[in-house]
């Protein structure tokens, strides 16, 4: 069939407004109280781009010569593409460029779409909408060329689905896009999701993990994604760099920079892991991930402030720093300092079933092939005293403790000059010694006690002194050594 071109018609070329000579033709035309109605294969460019459909009304403007046509009406196999190369597609478009608004819906059966991307620099980041419908504000510039409209402001409603970057699609009840750059081309600006429907949260889905949030806001040009109260899973490599794992969290805020790799988590903030366990904490918690892979994986935890870390019948309390490094499989725990001094009223703090003790600084490693915990090492001012009060009190101090759990054997030392003070009251056992092991004898179930290094089988009034100013429950005596 025969087009018929409308610029043929120089009746509506005269101040036909934002549209270019040569550029607007469909099959059929006509005019409806002064209105042009296009009908099949409509193809129009326009200052807001290249417009397609099936059928377009172009709106005449009353009492205004100068901008005849300034609305635009488009229906069916919608297809606009934008000045700086967005594309929307959609069912019915209702443009009006006085008000320099727009509506954007679909009749159902498909969403409308709107594709974009994010420049920064050399680079570009996917970003994509899905919904049922879509509301826009132009931002109008004169250019020496003419005219043109580019899209500054979004809202998507109903059934949003949204694409960021390569690795982020979001599902919620609205969307939100408003440019916050003089050149809005570049698409810099702030992206808010958030539900509206009695269902309290829109999901975030990353890498085949997802989380749920009240709210969401991306800052484009920072690359920084905020949520509210945030509940989910992410990748991780904690112990395990050869093997995918899942790490649970949630807080009240998460700002997470998805380009340097940095999640910060704060306030009433849980973290769940199958090898080290749940770890609390009220301040900050940063989560950092590995770079340059795929899937991209956790690869270290770090808190400062207080925080608790808690796995099967044990836990551990620190006040000053605590750093979980997946690759090499560490958990390292320091106490805060005053004046370069360690605080003995913060100090970290591990109890088990059996056991509390308190030092400086605490290290855990994780061996494979299992992962599992394999040795703690305590240092400086260690304190470690028994638990169960149906057993006989167990006292000792030491600058060092390593305790292997899978055989329960503990290794008490003391620095050059200095000596491990031992006491336990149910072997009547009272050490003073460079070493003292504790060793549990897999038969009897009992733990067997051995002094090593210029050993006394008592201890000095000194020594009593400086157990019962540690453990104030510690009965000082004056024959407080082991009968032969």
């Amino acid at each position: 069939m025969i087009k018929t071109y409308l610029l043929l018609m120089p009746l509506l070329f005269t101040n036909l407004y934002a549209l270019e000579e040569d550029t607007i033709s469909s099959l059929n035309a006509t005019y409806e109280d002064d209105n042009l109605i296009l009908q099949g294969e409509v193809q129009l460019h326009h200052g807001l781009g290249t417009l397609f459909a099936e059928k377009a009304s172009l709106y005449k403007q009353e009492n205004n010569k100068d901008l005849p046509f300034s609305s635009i009406h488009l229906q069916d196999e919608v297809k606009i593409i934008c000045k700086n190369q967005a594309v929307l597609n959609c069912d019915i478009a209702k443009l009006d460029f006085i008000t320099l608004q727009g509506k954007i819906s679909s009749l159902g059966i498909n969403p409308v779409t709107y594709i974009d991307k994010i420049i920064k620099g050399t680079e570009s980041t996917p970003f994509q909408i899905q919904s049922q419908i879509i509301d826009i504000i132009f931002d109008e510039q004169t250019k020496t060329s003419g005219t043109e409209y580019l899209c500054k402001d979004i809202l998507a409603k109903e059934n949003v689905t949204l694409q960021y970057d390569r690795d982020f699609i979001l599902k919620t009840d609205e969307a939100h896009y408003k440019s916050t750059s003089p050149d809005a081309a570049s698409l810099n600006g702030i992206i808010t999701a958030y539900p509206t429907s009695p269902h309290p949260c829109c999901h975030l889905y990353y890498q085949d993990e997802i989380i749920e949030t009240s709210f969401i806001e991306i800052t484009t040009e920072k690359s920084l994604i905020h949520l509210k109260n945030p509940k989910g899973s992410l990748p991780s490599s904690l112990f395990s760099p050869k093997q995918k794992g899942q790490l649970f969290f949630s807080c009240k805020d998460l700002n997470w920079n998805h380009l340097t790799g940095l999640l910060t988590l704060e306030k009433e903030i849980q973290i769940q892991e199958s090898h080290f366990g749940c770890l609390s904490a009220d301040n900050i918690l940063i989560i950092e991930q590995g770079k340059q892979e795929d899937p991209i994986l956790v690869k270290s935890i770090h808190v400062d402030g207080p925080c608790l870390l808690s796995h099967n019948d044990s836990s551990l309390t620190s006040y000053g720093s605590l750093h979980i490094d997946g690759i090499k499989g560490q958990l390292t725990a320091l106490s805060p300092k005053k004046g370069g001094l360690s605080l003995l009223d913060n100090q970290v703090l591990y109890q088990n079933n059996d056991m509390r003790l308190q030092a400086d600084t605490a290290l855990l490693e994780y061996l494979e092939p299992l992962h599992e915990l394999s040795s703690l090492t305590f240092q400086g001012n260690v304190r470690i005293q028994s638990l169960d009060t149906a057993k006989a009190a167990r006292y000792a101090l030491a600058d060092r403790l390593v305790y292997a759990p899978d055989t329960k054997t503990i290794i008490l030392s003391a620095h050059t000059g200095k000596k491990v003070l031992f006491w336990d009251e149910e072997q009547g056992a009272t050490l003073s010694a460079k070493e003292v092991h504790l060793t549990q004898n897999p038969l009897t179930n009992k733990t067997e006690i051995k002094g090593i290094g210029n050993m006394k089988l008592s201890l000095s009034k000194e020594e009593q002194k400086q157990l019962k100013n540690n453990f104030p429950a510690f009965p000082i005596s004056e024959d407080n050594h082991v009968k032969n």
